[in-house]
């Protein structure tokens, strides 16, 4: 059993009795796991990150990703579960457990039984298991192997079609749309002006970024 820690000054002891995907499961879910703390399992390995997100570069990023997902998906043509990173995903095949920024599960998926809806011990749905269709993630400074490297083959071997991914942390954003093939992700070509298609959508998008008010950084999905 191996443990790869990325702490931001503090200290954070996993539980050396965790040594497969099970067992990491029922540690995330229980009581004792302290909120604070972001964790996956990713092929024989624990990923720890502690600390708190930071706002601009990345729970902004990840809200205005999301509200345009929402909008489309939910709202609009009604086609789904665009879910927050509150959700446990978990996939066996690819040895890989932990909360993704952003998933979407077509109603199709979770009809055809590709994503399974398990309970929690006190009741309601607590974790999904198997493959959505897409899943988020925004890169901060302690995840970017994890995001760029680690979780781009694990969502791979997962049989995830789309691998959304988005960095705020530079002057401009970098947004990327990865499609599924049966070699690897590969990366989708932005048109002349930036646009990216998303297969599982049928849409385009990009993201801008522009001053709000207050000079913070505020962020959008556009939409085509």
């Amino acid at each position: 059993m191996s443990f790869v820690i990325a702490v931001e000054d503090q200290r954070f002891d996993v539980p050396e009795s965790i040594a497969d995907i099970s067992e990491f499961r029922e540690w995330v879910l229980s009581v004792e796991f302290p909120d604070e703390v972001r964790a996956w399992w990713i092929a024989g390995q624990v990923w720890v990150e502690m600390g708190a997100e930071q706002v601009f570069t990345h729970v902004r990023l990840k809200t205005a990703i999301a509200y345009g997902l929402f909008q489309i998906l939910e709202d609009e043509e009604d086609r789904g579960w665009v879910l927050g990173d509150g959700v446990l995903l978990s996939n066996f095949e690819a040895d890989i457990s932990g909360k993704p920024d952003i998933t979407f599960v077509s109603h199709e998926t979770s009809g055809a039984e590709k994503v399974r809806q398990i309970e929690g011990k006190k009741g309601g749905v607590t974790e999904l298991q198997g493959s959505p269709d897409l899943v988020v993630e925004v890169i901060s400074n302690s995840s970017v192997q994890k995001d760029t490297v680690k979780l781009r083959e694990a969502y791979w071997k997962a049989g995830i079609r789309e691998y959304w991914l988005a960095d705020a942390r530079s002057e401009k954003v970098r947004f990327s749309i990865f499609r599924y093939t049966k070699k690897g992700y590969v990366e989708a070509k932005p048109s002349a002006d930036g646009w990216l298609k998303s297969s599982v959508v049928g849409r385009s998008f990009r993201i801008s970024q522009k001053p709000d008010v207050g000079g913070a950084p505020k962020f959008k999905l556009e939409i085509d």
